[in-house]
């Protein structure tokens, strides 16, 4: 019998689809798959209202057979395109329709397992996340790929990275109605919290914004290292203490880049919506809240 492929479809930007990537090594990982049988489905990544590129080839690379933007078997095709997964999230006949956390675990315990598991969500919780091992190698591969730019900007220095989200926050009416733009006080609160003799870089989707607050804080405006997003992320990464914004972008950097006596400060706050903010599955057991 063939073994089971994983199709996943991206969507949203280089925080998203690190969740989804990871769900799919989940997945593989938890059914005894090879990485050869994850298909990563790009082809609607520009489709979307906020439109993006595929952002995390740097991530995927590490691990060997992943196949991006594959030939899709004409079914597997057409239930990603028409997203069967958002419709149905349950078992189709041979296909695994998974849009949910909850659903792929149920997934991994199966006894009537499928021949093709379709993913189309933001997966966005603890329990899809990579093994130890393998954080700690993705960790140690991007540092190592920057190492030299890593060392010219931190100088031998301590250093707070401090992400500021605005982007589609501000520009998406859909985003702007779930999200909440998280106030400058919180930052200001949340270096007053750590010590004060570390360098700090300033991360922005905002020009202007990335400008004003690193010269009101004596820090570095990354942006004028003209970075890669890439780079930016593993600059990000190579930080000793994190200041996160309610932003996949900075959760992954801070998650990835984690070491002993690192700290990690969030807002408590992501959404709107109090209730959502209150379950929240990404506010980690070691992240300092503040309620901002």
């Amino acid at each position: 019998m063939t073994s089971p492929k994983i199709v996943v479809r991206l969507a949203g930007g280089l925080g998203n689809q690190l969740f989804q990537f990871a769900a799919a090594v989940n997945l593989a990982q938890r059914l005894g798959l090879p990485f050869s049988k994850i298909l990563i489905d790009t082809r609607f990544l520009a489709s979307y209202e906020a439109k993006h590129k595929y952002e995390i080839g740097f991530v995927t690379d590490l691990f060997p057979g992943v196949q991006v933007a594959p030939q899709l078997p004409l079914m597997a095709s057409m239930a990603s395109r028409f997203r069967f997964a958002k419709i149905f999230d349950k078992k189709l006949g041979s296909f695994e329709l998974i849009s949910s956390v909850a659903h792929l675990n149920a997934a991994c315990v199966s006894r009537n397992p499928a021949s093709t598991f379709i993913l189309d969500g933001y997966f966005q919780h603890p329990d899809i996340l990579f093994t130890e091992v393998d954080r700690n190698r993705i960790r140690a591969a991007l540092l190592s790929a920057m190492r030299s730019l890593i060392d010219h900007v931190k100088n031998g220095s301590p250093t707070i990275g401090v992400h500021i989200r605005r982007g589609d926050y501000v520009t998406s009416k859909s985003a702007s109605k779930v999200f909440r733009n998280i106030p400058i006080e919180y930052y200001d609160t949340a270096l007053q919290q750590l010590r004060h003799d570390q360098q700090v870089l300033v991360f922005s989707d905002d020009r202007e914004l990335s400008a004003s607050y690193a010269a009101n804080v004596g820090g570095l405006d990354v942006r004028q290292l003209n970075l890669s997003l890439k780079d930016e992320f593993r600059l990000l990464m190579a930080c000793d203490d994190h200041i996160i914004a309610n932003s996949t972008f900075s959760w992954w950097a801070a998650y990835l880049g984690h070491k002993p006596g690192g700290r990690v400060i969030a807002p408590q706050n992501w959404y709107h919506d109090k209730s959502r903010s209150q379950s929240n599955p990404l506010l980690l057991p070691h992240f300092e809240l503040i309620d901002a």
